[in-house]
């Protein structure tokens, strides 16, 4: 009679998990994850009308925990083998990982005021225990032995997902405090010999990294200076930083085989190739360069000034280009 009851219990706990129990579960959970997608994408939509949001960032909290918590959810609560009670208990325990989700959201909302960075690996914690915490669970449903193998596969699949996002993570010490983009079009000439850059909120950083091109810059030579970037801070401190072709820039059009002939200089570190097109329609790998400079300290920057060095005439068709510009804090 105890076992018939027993058995009766476990096709009931079964029934209940399997059927309208873990389908409601698992539509409780969509229910908050798109709730929370809803107001997640308004918010960001909004914000990045006025306001600079890191773009991984922003993925991060609006589709990449939801989508991790879903994942997690519908594997352990699909995948019912051997003891079906852990799993029930488990579907339970699991709102309270759902619970961080309005978390996520007051973070969207804070940026850019909070430290990116910092939320990311939080969240990053948060993901790997989700994924641990359903290893546990389906370890528990499956410890009659029916369902071993599943079991290892699966925690497998877990660990190595999230070994592999949070080595992608480590090491990275840099944080880019701040990163302002400037029209593609904004550029330094003889005719235009300087470019004031103001910040946009007050940050602490410790260096500044610029990505720079330069246009017809076949004759400029091997570390001639073609700009200087000055960065003060809130105290009034100048930081003077010496652009060198070759060093710190190149030019742009580098991989033409009919322009490459030409430049007395070298490539610098290449940040970003994109395909171009000439005025003819002939493609072309341009590059844009990259280039930190560190100011000995952590400072506040205020205000930002580029300026164009080669006032000759042989270099009246010279351009120098900066599309973008980050403050970076090593922390």
């Amino acid at each position: 009679m105890s076992e018939s009851s027993g058995l009766e219990n476990s096709q009931s706990e079964q029934t209940r998990l399997g059927g309208f129990g873990g389908a409601r579960f698992l539509a409780l959970c969509t229910a908050i994850c798109a709730s929370y997608l809803v107001f997640a994408l308004t918010v960001a939509v909004h914000k990045a009308g006025g306001e600079y949001i890191d773009r991984p960032v922003l993925l991060a909290l609006v589709l990449g925990l939801p989508i991790w918590f879903l994942t997690t959810s519908s594997v352990q609560t699909l995948c019912r083998f051997g003891k079906t009670s852990p799993l029930v208990e488990a579907s339970r325990y699991d709102l309270c990982f759902y619970a961080f989700l309005p978390l996520a959201a007051a973070g969207i909302c804070a940026i850019p005021a909070i430290d990116e960075l910092c939320l990311v690996q939080v969240f990053l914690l948060v993901g790997g225990l989700k994924g641990l915490a359903c290893m546990y669970w389906l370890a528990r449903a499956s410890d009659s032995g029916s369902g071993c193998w599943p079991t290892v596969l699966i925690g497998t699949i877990l660990i190595l997902a999230t070994a592999i996002v949070l080595s992608a993570t480590a090491g990275y010490s840099k944080r880019i405090k701040q990163e302002i983009n400037l029209r593609p079009d904004t550029y330094l000439d003889r005719s235009k010999p300087r470019l004031q850059i103001d910040i946009p909120r007050p940050v602490v950083a410790s260096s500044v990294r610029l990505t720079s091109y330069l246009l017809q810059s076949g004759a400029v030579l091997e570390a001639k200076r073609v700009g200087l970037l000055r960065v003060t801070s809130q105290e009034g401190k100048r930081f003077d930083f010496p652009l060198l072709a070759g060093v710190h820039t190149a030019e742009k059009c580098y991989e033409l085989p009919n322009t490459r002939a030409h430049i007395r200089h070298r490539r610098a570190l290449v940040c970003k190739t994109a395909v171009e097109f000439l005025t003819h329609g002939e493609p072309y790998l341009g590059r844009a360069y990259c280039a930190t400079f560190s100011f000995g300290q952590r400072i506040i920057p205020r205000k930002v000034e580029l300026f164009f060095s080669l006032d000759m005439p042989r270099f009246k068709l010279l351009r120098l280009y900066c599309p973008k510009l980050e403050f970076i804090d090593d922390g």
